[in-house]
């Protein structure tokens, strides 16, 4: 969700490309029902935790809460880092789509 909140940046080639497939590549994704998205998906270096750590449970749930407001909050377009501008509802349904997907990967959903 901080990359939709503009918090995390996102290397120039690799936004061109993103940019360049995004509409293709959304498209399709939201579609899919929850389940159906493949697992083991490329993940932005920027992103990506290359070291397990030890993390306080609580606070990473009060962090996840205050991103998810952050991510409804949003209104217009939007400038996606990896995608560039969009509607906010769009937006808003790949984050919810998203960590959806998370959550089933997880046997939460």
């Amino acid at each position: 969700m901080e990359l939709y909140l503009g918090a995390i940046g996102v290397h120039p080639a690799v936004r061109i490309l993103a940019r360049w497939f995004a509409p293709r590549f959304l498209r399709g994704y939201l579609v899919k029902p929850i389940g159906a998205t493949p697992r083991n998906m490329k993940t932005l270096q920027s992103i990506r935790a290359n070291e397990p750590e030890v993390r306080d449970f609580d606070t990473e749930r009060a962090a996840f809460f205050h991103a998810l407001e952050g991510v409804e909050a949003l209104e217009g377009l939007v400038n996606h880092g990896l995608y560039g501008w969009m509607k906010a509802e769009d937006a808003q349904a790949l984050v919810r789509h998203h960590t959806a997907h998370h959550f089933h990967q997880f046997g939460l959903l």
